[in-house]
């Protein structure tokens, strides 16, 4: 249930806020609940998120059913620092979207990137999806500005020809899902972090969703 609130800001805020919401297609409300919700939620209480991460949290706004592919093991803190973790598209999603009730475990694993605690990568491919897919809802300017940021905080991995020949003889249902394995096969990647974990089933790496990485580093 929605309640109101009265809040006094400075008369500047206000109008660069309403700049900002227009150029989403969000609204000022919705802004501050976010990050009322991220700042607020359990999850977050104790963890810092970065100011680049929080740069990039709900950049595009999303409907709530959307879908893109429809257009265990304990780590210590020693070995995450050594080991090489490809994300999925739809992980990078989540960041920029702000998307519940991924967000919050999102966010603080792209921070623990931005400090240099872990080292994230993404493919080439998910790359060029993302910016298809933010370009859909701001412009192909600000896309490649959203981008650029990003790129500060994970490394982009080749597609190449082998990569592309190994998804076309794999036994993946999906094309994409097989350019994301092979791509981190590839590439020495010890780790995929996705959010749909079926997706990887005859992976011979680890597959773990954000939440089940972040609970697997010992403390």
């Amino acid at each position: 249930m929605d309640t109101k609130l009265t809040l006094k800001l400075n008369e500047n805020v206000i109008s660069r806020a309403k700049n900002y919401a227009k150029k989403r297609k969000t609204s000022i409300s919705k802004m501050i609940e976010n990050y009322l919700d991220v700042v607020s939620s359990p999850k977050s209480e104790g963890f810092e998120i970065t100011p680049l991460v929080k740069s990039l949290s709900g950049v595009i706004k999303l409907p709530d059913n959307y879908d893109y592919k429809k257009r265990l093991c304990r780590i210590s803190k020693s070995e995450v620092l050594m080991i090489n973790i490809l994300f999925d598209t739809n992980i990078v999603i989540d960041l920029l979207a702000s998307r519940d009730p991924f967000y919050a475990e999102v966010a603080e694993l792209f921070s623990l990137a931005d400090k240099k605690t872990i080292k994230l990568s993404v493919s080439a491919l998910s790359l060029a999806n993302t910016h298809y897919i933010v370009s859909k809802f701001s412009n192909d300017q600000e896309a490649c500005k959203i981008l650029r940021n990003l790129k500060v905080i994970v490394c982009v991995l080749p597609l190449d020809n082998k990569v592309v020949d190994l998804a076309l003889n794999s036994d993946f249902k999906d094309f994409e899902d097989a350019i994301q394995y092979f791509t981190a096969i590839e590439n020495d990647q010890k780790l995929i972090v996705t959010r749909n974990k079926s997706d990887f089933k005859e992976s011979k790496i680890p597959v773990m969703t954000a939440g089940e990485f972040i609970n697997s580093i010992a403390v």
